[in-house]
């Protein structure tokens, strides 16, 4: 509909949501009934009326409304339920916008003042997750994808991503650890996912839980991982062709919010070796750099991306001049 979207997880307290949405003036605030954790609801009901006075350009409130009557507080009158919405028949109206039209606002970290809003396009972002989903990790329709991943962080972007190459997708609404350190590897076996994208900080912490998934679940299947969020560290990345496969094909990507997309990262068609990553996107001019701009090879070097990618920033929100853009990318 060409609508712009934006999300954070429902476990943000109200300040958190205020940071980020507040900048961007929403008219319609979806939200949830509550959510599950460590099994146990959370009761999210009562921070509807607080979102509403820190957000005051919302004019419709859509509530997930995802449990059994009388398991969290009551609704207001005026909230719409998303479970009787989707009963009703509409007919799609797809609306045709310019390629840089605006898709989503992504925040940055929040580290130095109020997070940033980064604002991709229409068409940097499908031209983006075509070549990402259908050459590097080489999706289809015949895969089932699952990330171990929180809705905040731009890789839950790449959950969405994903479909637009035919491939399906299994999400999770809980603590990763629930029932045991295992509990991925075992929504991986219980769907017979193809593929599995996650943080490298959450396969060292089942690592050093002892466990050894591929005795306990049937992981045939699962082909390919994509690791991300932190480097993998080189005993991780020996677990993981011990204990949850042999022939997996193992990428360690390192991309960002930014681009919504990997800088650096796996492929199909390179082998892979302990603590490497196999090279640059498609699309990406990577260069390492020295202190004085030379470009260097085998040594430390500073990262640089030499050339526009396909999918960059087309604007941060409330900067007309592009004056934080500028100095955020180019000083």
């Amino acid at each position: 509909v060409g609508a712009v979207w934006s999300v954070v997880n429902t476990d943000y307290g109200v300040q958190g949501v205020a940071d980020r949405f507040a900048q961007i003036e929403p008219k319609v605030l979806f939200t949830v009934d509550g959510y599950e954790f460590g099994g146990k609801i959370r009761d999210m009901t009562a921070s509807i009326g607080h979102l509403r006075q820190v957000l005051p350009t919302v004019e419709h409130v859509i509530v997930a409304d995802q449990f059994p009557a009388g398991s969290c507080g009551p609704l207001p009158d005026d909230v719409l339920r998303f479970s009787e919405i989707v009963t009703r028949t509409a007919e799609p109206d797809y609306e045709q916008v310019d390629f840089s039209h605006p898709l989503w606002v992504l925040y940055s970290s929040g580290t130095t003042g109020k997070p940033k809003g980064i604002v991709h396009s229409h068409g940097g972002v499908l031209v983006e997750v075509l070549k990402a989903n259908g050459l590097h990790y080489d999706l289809g329709p015949d895969h089932r994808a699952y990330f171990a991943v929180s809705t905040t962080w731009v890789v839950w972007n790449m959950v969405v991503d994903t479909m637009i190459v035919g491939t399906s997708i299994v999400t999770y609404d809980g603590s990763p650890t629930h029932d045991g350190p295992a509990r991925h590897f075992e929504l991986i076996s219980r769907h017979q996912a193809t593929f599995f994208g996650t943080g490298a900080a959450v396969l060292t912490m089942i690592e050093k839980s002892g466990v050894v998934p591929n005795t306990r679940y049937d992981l045939s299947r699962l082909k390919a991982m994509m690791v991300t969020g932190s480097p993998l560290p080189d005993s991780t990345w020996d677990w993981i062709y011990r204990a949850v496969g042999q022939d997996l094909r193992v990428g360690s990507d390192s991309g960002g919010t930014d681009v919504a997309t990997a800088f650096i990262g796996s492929n199909p068609l390179d082998p892979a070796y302990r603590g490497e990553l196999m090279g640059a996107c498609l699309g990406v001019a990577a260069e390492s750099w020295d202190p004085e701009g030379n470009r260097v090879f085998n040594q430390v070097g500073e990262f640089v991306v030499t050339a526009p990618m396909p999918s960059m920033p087309i604007k941060f929100w409330n900067d007309p001049d592009g004056a934080r853009y500028h100095s955020s990318y180019f000083e």
